[in-house]
């Protein structure tokens, strides 16, 4: 490991960061970008890496992957905003039903109104599994 944790002051999410010199200017790069470079050559400049497990800390090479912003927000964590506990589900007071959607390509997907957290949660686990494939997670 090089560098340093380095923690964002808006979103509370650890990264590593390394400082190079250059000249005299100082540049804070994150390490898993070096680490990408160091293994291609080079980053797409409309692409983004994404870490496979989640894990910002965790950039070792099988971990890193390159995809569209789309697809690397789609392995995002559940919010912590989010009141009902399950990624993608949320309570509708005016219908009084947990209702899920996500997101895909942009576009968001209401999958419904239901009775109980478990159907809502159950519905929205299959659809992320269809839409999102390998970066859809759960949790």
């Amino acid at each position: 490991a090089a560098g340093y944790r380095h923690s964002s002051k808006n979103t509370e999410r650890e990264t590593w960061r390394v400082d190079v010199k250059y000249g005299e200017k100082v540049f804070k790069l994150y390490a898993h970008r070096l680490v990408w470079l160091l293994k291609e050559g080079e980053i797409d400049p409309d692409l983004e890496i994404d870490h496979a497990n989640g894990n910002p800390l965790d950039n070792g090479v099988e971990n890193l992957r390159l995809d569209t912003k789309s697809r690397n927000m789609q392995n995002r964590k559940r919010c912590s905003r989010n009141r009902s506990g399950v990624k993608g589900v949320y309570w509708d007071e005016f219908h009084e039903k947990h209702v899920a959607q996500l997101r895909c390509g942009g576009v968001k997907i209401c999958l419904g109104h239901h009775d109980t957290i478990e159907e809502a949660q159950k519905v929205v686990v299959e659809a992320r599994r269809k839409h999102h494939g390998e970066f859809g997670r759960d949790g």
